[in-house]
Protein backbone atom coordinates (compact mmCIF):
# COMPACT_ATOMS: atom_id res chain seq x y z
CA UNK A 1 0.00 0.00 0.00
CA UNK A 2 1.41 3.26 -1.01
CA UNK A 3 1.37 5.80 2.56
CA UNK A 4 1.83 9.87 1.64
CA UNK A 5 3.88 11.57 3.87
CA UNK A 6 3.02 14.99 3.16
CA UNK A 7 5.99 17.58 4.28
CA UNK A 8 5.29 21.46 4.05
CA UNK A 9 7.98 22.80 2.49
CA UNK A 10 8.82 25.87 0.29
CA UNK A 11 5.90 27.48 -1.37
CA UNK A 12 3.44 25.32 0.76
CA UNK A 13 4.52 22.30 -1.76
CA UNK A 14 3.50 19.34 -0.29
CA UNK A 15 6.14 16.18 -1.19
CA UNK A 16 4.61 12.73 -1.84
CA UNK A 17 6.71 9.78 -0.27
CA UNK A 18 5.48 6.24 -1.85
CA UNK A 19 5.29 2.97 0.40
CA UNK A 20 7.79 4.80 3.19
CA UNK A 21 7.05 7.23 5.69
CA UNK A 22 9.55 10.40 6.64
CA UNK A 23 11.52 9.63 9.73
CA UNK A 24 13.04 13.24 9.85
CA UNK A 25 12.44 16.47 7.91
CA UNK A 26 13.40 19.90 8.04
CA UNK A 27 10.32 22.69 6.65
CA UNK A 28 13.66 25.03 5.95
CA UNK A 29 15.34 23.35 3.06
CA UNK A 30 14.10 23.00 -0.47
CA UNK A 31 12.83 20.33 -1.81
CA UNK A 32 15.96 18.87 -3.45
CA UNK A 33 17.76 19.40 -0.05
CA UNK A 34 15.11 17.61 1.78
CA UNK A 35 14.99 14.90 -0.51
CA UNK A 36 18.64 14.22 -0.17
CA UNK A 37 18.52 14.42 3.89
CA UNK A 38 15.57 12.71 4.72
CA UNK A 39 15.75 9.31 6.31
CA UNK A 40 13.17 6.86 5.72
CA UNK A 41 11.76 3.40 6.72
CA UNK A 42 9.91 1.05 5.53
CA UNK A 43 6.65 0.73 7.21
CA UNK A 44 7.55 -3.18 7.24
CA UNK A 45 10.46 -1.55 9.84
CA UNK A 46 13.34 -1.94 6.49
CA UNK A 47 15.02 1.11 5.06
CA UNK A 48 14.30 1.41 1.49
CA UNK A 49 14.64 4.02 -1.65
CA UNK A 50 11.54 6.32 -1.94
CA UNK A 51 9.58 7.92 -5.23
CA UNK A 52 9.63 11.93 -4.75
CA UNK A 53 7.38 14.09 -6.60
CA UNK A 54 5.41 17.21 -5.76
CA UNK A 55 2.25 17.64 -4.16
CA UNK A 56 0.69 20.66 -5.53
CA UNK A 57 -2.38 20.36 -3.50
CA UNK A 58 -4.43 17.85 -1.70
CA UNK A 59 -6.47 16.58 -4.25
CA UNK A 60 -3.25 14.85 -5.10
CA UNK A 61 -3.22 13.13 -1.46
CA UNK A 62 -3.94 9.52 -1.33
CA UNK A 63 -5.57 9.81 1.46
CA UNK A 64 -7.65 12.60 0.71
CA UNK A 65 -8.37 10.22 -2.38
CA UNK A 66 -9.13 7.11 -0.43
CA UNK A 67 -11.82 9.48 1.49
CA UNK A 68 -14.03 10.84 -1.15
CA UNK A 69 -14.58 7.77 -2.67
CA UNK A 70 -15.72 6.11 0.41
CA UNK A 71 -17.75 9.36 1.28
CA UNK A 72 -19.31 8.58 -1.76
CA UNK A 73 -19.69 4.92 -0.82
CA UNK A 74 -21.29 5.89 2.50
CA UNK A 75 -23.88 8.23 0.65
CA UNK A 76 -25.15 5.16 -1.93
CA UNK A 77 -25.20 2.82 1.30
CA UNK A 78 -27.21 5.28 3.33
CA UNK A 79 -29.20 5.94 0.53
CA UNK A 80 -31.76 2.85 1.37
CA UNK A 81 -31.61 3.60 5.32
CA UNK A 82 -35.13 3.39 6.47
CA UNK A 83 -36.81 7.27 5.61
CA UNK A 84 -37.04 7.68 9.51
CA UNK A 85 -33.12 7.26 9.40
CA UNK A 86 -32.82 10.52 7.31
CA UNK A 87 -31.88 12.67 10.12
CA UNK A 88 -30.66 10.38 12.65
CA UNK A 89 -27.76 7.61 11.90
CA UNK A 90 -27.87 8.24 7.85
CA UNK A 91 -27.27 11.93 8.45
CA UNK A 92 -24.70 10.82 10.95
CA UNK A 93 -22.45 8.59 8.79
CA UNK A 94 -22.58 10.98 5.65
CA UNK A 95 -21.54 14.05 8.03
CA UNK A 96 -18.72 11.90 10.11
CA UNK A 97 -17.52 10.31 6.19
CA UNK A 98 -17.33 14.07 4.60
CA UNK A 99 -15.52 14.92 7.95
CA UNK A 100 -12.52 13.20 7.02
CA UNK A 101 -11.53 14.65 3.53
CA UNK A 102 -13.08 17.59 4.43
CA UNK A 103 -10.22 17.74 7.34
CA UNK A 104 -7.09 16.43 5.51
CA UNK A 105 -7.85 19.23 3.19
CA UNK A 106 -7.89 22.00 5.33
CA UNK A 107 -5.50 20.89 7.08
CA UNK A 108 -3.09 20.66 4.05
CA UNK A 109 -4.29 24.32 3.42
CA UNK A 110 -3.40 26.07 6.56
CA UNK A 111 0.00 25.62 5.37
CA UNK A 112 1.11 25.12 8.83
CA UNK A 113 2.35 21.69 9.70
CA UNK A 114 0.92 22.28 13.46
CA UNK A 115 -2.53 23.14 12.31
CA UNK A 116 -2.10 19.98 9.66
CA UNK A 117 -1.61 17.75 11.99
CA UNK A 118 -4.40 19.15 14.31
CA UNK A 119 -7.19 18.90 11.40
CA UNK A 120 -5.92 14.89 11.05
CA UNK A 121 -6.23 13.97 14.12
CA UNK A 122 -9.81 15.63 13.86
CA UNK A 123 -10.12 12.89 11.02
CA UNK A 124 -9.51 10.41 12.80
CA UNK A 125 -12.04 11.47 15.11
CA UNK A 126 -14.49 11.79 12.62
CA UNK A 127 -13.04 8.12 11.28
CA UNK A 128 -13.79 6.28 14.75
CA UNK A 129 -16.67 7.89 14.47
CA UNK A 130 -17.88 6.44 11.47
CA UNK A 131 -16.98 3.19 12.19
CA UNK A 132 -19.00 3.29 15.09
CA UNK A 133 -21.33 4.56 12.97
CA UNK A 134 -21.49 1.19 10.53
CA UNK A 135 -20.90 -0.93 12.73
CA UNK A 136 -24.34 0.29 13.88
CA UNK A 137 -26.33 0.21 10.81
CA UNK A 138 -25.45 -3.38 10.45
CA UNK A 139 -26.26 -4.69 13.66
CA UNK A 140 -29.08 -2.68 12.91
CA UNK A 141 -30.10 -4.31 9.73
CA UNK A 142 -30.21 -1.12 7.73
CA UNK A 143 -26.89 -2.30 5.96
CA UNK A 144 -26.34 -5.69 3.86
CA UNK A 145 -23.26 -8.18 5.36
CA UNK A 146 -21.52 -7.78 2.17
CA UNK A 147 -22.09 -3.48 1.45
CA UNK A 148 -21.09 -3.71 5.24
CA UNK A 149 -17.26 -5.27 4.85
CA UNK A 150 -16.60 -3.49 1.70
CA UNK A 151 -17.49 0.29 3.64
CA UNK A 152 -15.38 -1.43 6.59
CA UNK A 153 -12.40 -2.71 4.53
CA UNK A 154 -12.44 1.00 2.82
CA UNK A 155 -12.83 2.15 6.23
CA UNK A 156 -9.76 0.49 7.36
CA UNK A 157 -7.75 1.82 4.69
CA UNK A 158 -8.39 5.47 5.32
CA UNK A 159 -7.64 5.36 8.63
CA UNK A 160 -4.57 3.38 8.20
CA UNK A 161 -3.64 6.26 5.67
CA UNK A 162 -4.53 8.91 8.14
CA UNK A 163 -3.07 7.16 11.13
CA UNK A 164 0.68 7.15 8.89
CA UNK A 165 -0.04 11.01 7.91
CA UNK A 166 -0.86 12.10 11.40
CA UNK A 167 2.47 10.22 12.59
CA UNK A 168 4.98 11.81 9.98
CA UNK A 169 3.80 14.98 10.38
CA UNK A 170 3.78 14.20 14.46
CA UNK A 171 7.74 12.83 13.72
CA UNK A 172 8.09 16.24 11.88
CA UNK A 173 7.46 18.64 14.40
CA UNK A 174 9.21 16.69 17.26
CA UNK A 175 12.38 16.96 14.88
CA UNK A 176 12.04 20.76 15.36
CA UNK A 177 12.53 21.15 19.12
Amino acid sequence: MDVWGSGLGTGGWGLEIQNCVPYSHSSSRNWLDMANRMAFRNISGGTTHATFRFVSGFRELEVWQHGMRLVERCYVATSSFPSRETYGLSSQIRRAAVSIPSNVAEGYCRRSTRAYANHVTIALGSHGELETCLELSGRLGFIDSVTLQDLENSCRTVGKLLTRLHQALERNLNSRT
